[in-house]
């Protein structure tokens, strides 16, 4: 690794180590570059690979870092988290998600998949006619993005622009997660709601995942949403070391 191979403000970046950091780059000014030689050097500053996390917003992002970093230091690479904030929730879900009452082995259902569960508890509710799958779904996916629980949701915006009562909203929201419950299957959204459902109620999860990563950045800080938010300051420890790179324009 060779850091004068970066201009000024890269360089300060990828050096500066120990607490928060928003970076503040627009397209094609090297924000992968700069993120890749900054977890190598964190890495030769003794930092464990397998402490440090790296969050993208797609799968390809993820690789392409990858990539970049393995050419950089090798193998060790692996041992670093470089993936999407739903891949990183996933795997938090997969080994503590019991403690909600996941089964140990739990499915990701496909979009159309969650349609057909909507599709089914309409009809189980006998609401044929009084509302379409999508809408109910759509709703739902909002509503846990928004992180509101069942009460919540039937309180919002959302539910006030459908055809149907607060209270039958709330019916399909509760007959669709038991749909969920009894497939031993979680929805997209569900991953990064569930997640941080674990540890705002089990404080003893978010005090392991504090002591095994120390270290976050955080890719297109621009895009991300609440729950994403707030998913990122249930995590970070105490010393604040998470790395943000964003485009401000």
């Amino acid at each position: 690794m060779d850091l004068r191979t970066l201009n000024p403000p890269q360089r300060k970046a990828a050096e500066t180590l120990k607490g928060a950091l928003l970076i503040l780059a627009g397209a094609g000014t090297g924000k992968t570059r700069v993120i890749t030689y900054r977890i190598a050097n964190l890495m030769k500053h003794g930092v464990g690979p397998d402490q440090i996390v790296g969050l993208t917003f797609t799968n390809k992002a993820g690789n392409e870092m990858r990539e970049r970093l393995t050419a950089i230091v090798g193998g060790q690479s692996k041992k670093v988290f470089l993936g999407t904030f739903h891949s990183f929730c996933l795997k938090i879900l997969r080994a503590h998600g019991t403690r909600l009452g996941l089964p140990r082995k739990f499915s990701i259902v496909a979009t159309s998949d969650q349609l057909d569960l909507t599709r089914r508890a309409i009809e189980e509710l006998g609401m044929q006619g009084k509302i379409y799958p999508q809408q109910i779904h759509s709703c739902i996916s909002w509503g846990k993005n928004k992180l509101l629980d069942e009460n919540e949701f039937c309180e919002e915006l959302c539910v006030k622009a459908l055809p149907i009562s607060a209270e039958s909203a709330k019916e399909l929201y509760l007959n669709y997660e038991a749909q969920l419950r009894l497939h031993n299957a979680i929805d997209f959204d569900d991953c990064i709601f569930k997640t941080i459902k674990l540890l705002r109620e089990h404080p003893e999860v978010q005090k392991i995942l504090k002591e095994k990563y120390k270290y976050y950045l955080v890719d297109e800080f621009q895009d991300t949403n609440a729950s994403q938010l707030e998913l990122i300051r249930l995590l970070v420890s105490d010393d604040e070391n998470v790395c943000v790179v964003g485009d401000d324009d």
